[in-house]
């Protein structure tokens, strides 16, 4: 009891009685009682607090997760991505400037309250946003992106953001993510038509033994059956995520639509994947339907899956070697400087280039189009380049100008797993793009030197190509490089 008086912040004190609520339950196992003492210790601590401090309310709190963040729920559309200063980004608590500007005084009894605590259940080592409730100020509470230095924050009041803008953060809102939904699909065939695997040449890797075993294959995406024959006997590593971000509670892995599965089993499904021995790691971020009946995700949604792929897949610390993204956004300058980041921090990013190539160059997706990532275009089983797969400058713009996709792969008519056991047809880059990040689990198990090197995995993957027919009207080239070809692996 007596040791709460050493916890004068709300914040500290929150994760405190976390950690001690876990131990009294731990030790209450088996013990009749014991769970209601539990619970009587913690009413005191509690009383005991508010009787010392003078609030007269606390927030409600879960245990911490697991890399030391609190989270109480926000208003999910009005929550806030704040990326901070590039020369302030560290592991450490943010530059002075900004963190005062994290300050924020209710107008209720004149307490400030630090929106930024760097005390946090997992011992201080990564930045946690604090929570607090004050009076009339109810509920500050966010998540520190320690893989992004970012933070997803509840909604600010517009001199707050004044304020972090002043000092060279960023401010995004929570806005709407697509996915680049396929553009034609087919759920009852398939089964046995792996042209994909023959027109990458896949037999020449597979002579070598080269099955991606040890790499980590990351997706965002919409989820995964886990149970479909094609991951039997393998460990699926599942996140679902909220659209504000926050992590849902451990449950059985699970597709909210069928883009997933099938995305996965490219990679590394047994029979249909490039690689059928990486390991898989989905976050499921494209949860939502919108009025359309489409799947979409929102920005936090995507960011928290970004930074858990990174940090927290694996274990503590641990992420993956390749993420595998179908998101279709604008160019965003902010946003690419998120994902340069993550590039720099040693992860691949594999993206489908986008499918509104009928429209003409110019209107291929983000992150496809970003300069750091590998960009996948679309070919059919005659080697030719579909007609929806997009094209145009990498962002952002560079004299001479830089052109994407990086590269093709078959993306016509490709089968792969569906939820329920089925298997079916999907057309799109987002077939590609698996295919190809599949490819790219194969080189890093050839040549370990390439983890954590995503420039000269790309470079590398570059060279795995074969030259596309002739398309003298293709000025510049809608196959950048060319297609996907394993023969000299």
């Amino acid at each position: 009891m007596g040791k709460s008086r050493d916890y004068g912040d709300v914040g500290a004190f929150l994760q405190k009685l976390d950690r001690q609520m876990y131990t009294w339950k731990r030790r209450a196992t088996g013990h009749k009682g014991a769970k209601r003492h539990a619970r009587n210790l913690r009413r005191r601590w509690i009383s005991d607090y508010k009787r010392k401090t003078g609030i007269t309310r606390l927030p409600e709190v879960a245990r911490a997760q697991s890399m030391g963040d609190l989270w109480l729920k926000p208003d999910a559309e009005r929550a806030l991505l704040v990326l901070m200063p590039t020369r302030e980004r560290t592991n450490g608590p943010v530059g002075r400037k900004a963190a005062k500007a994290l300050l924020y005084e209710t107008t209720s009894d004149h307490m400030s309250v630090d929106l930024l605590n760097a005390a946090n259940s997992a011992g201080g080592a990564i930045p946690a946003v604090a929570e607090a409730q004050f009076g009339a100020f109810t509920q500050l509470r966010g998540i520190y992106l320690s893989a992004l230095d970012a933070m997803i924050l509840p909604a600010l009041p517009d001199e707050t953001i004044a304020n972090l803008k002043d000092a060279g953060a960023v401010v995004l809102e929570n806005e709407v993510v697509m996915h680049i939904a396929p553009t034609e699909e087919e759920g009852g065939g398939g089964l046995t038509d792996d042209w994909h695997l023959d027109a990458i040449a896949i037999s020449a890797a597979r002579q070598k033994g080269l099955t991606g075993r040890g790499v980590t294959i990351g997706f965002v995406d919409t989820g995964i059956d886990a149970n479909h024959p094609e991951f039997v006997g393998r460990q699926v590593i599942f996140q679902d995520f909220a659209p504000d971000g926050s992590k849902k509670k451990k449950r059985e892995p699970k597709d909210y639509g069928r883009h997933g599965t099938h995305v996965a089993a490219l990679s590394a499904g047994r029979t249909k994947g490039v690689a059928p021995d990486a390991q898989i790691a989905m976050a499921s971020v494209l949860t939502t339907r919108d009025v359309n009946q489409r799947l979409i995700g929102y920005r936090n949604q995507v960011a928290a899956g970004l930074n858990w792929l990174a940090v927290e897949a694996l274990g503590a610390g641990e992420g993956v070697d390749i993420v595998n993204a179908s998101l279709g956004q604008t160019f965003d300058r902010e946003e690419y400087k998120v994902a340069r980041g993550y590039v720099d921090g040693g992860i691949l990013i594999v993206a489908a280039i986008g499918n509104n190539g009928r429209l003409g160059q110019g209107n291929h997706s983000a992150p496809g189009m970003y300069d750091c990532v590998l960009a996948v275009g679309a070919i059919d089983r005659h080697h030719e380049i579909a007609e929806f797969s997009d094209w145009g400058p990498a962002m952002p713009a560079s004299q001479p100008l830089v052109y994407k996709p990086d590269l093709v792969a078959p993306g016509v008519q490709v089968s792969s797993a569906l939820p329920g056991g089925r298997y079916g047809l999907m057309s799109g880059t987002s077939m590609a793009c698996p295919i190809v990040a599949g490819a790219a689990a194969l080189v890093i198990e050839q040549d370990e030197s390439l983890r954590g090197e995503p420039v000269g995995l790309i470079e590398r993957l570059l060279k795995l190509t074969a030259t596309l027919p002739p398309a003298p009207h293709d000025k510049p080239p809608r196959g950048g490089r060319g297609r996907l070809h394993l023969a000299n692996i």
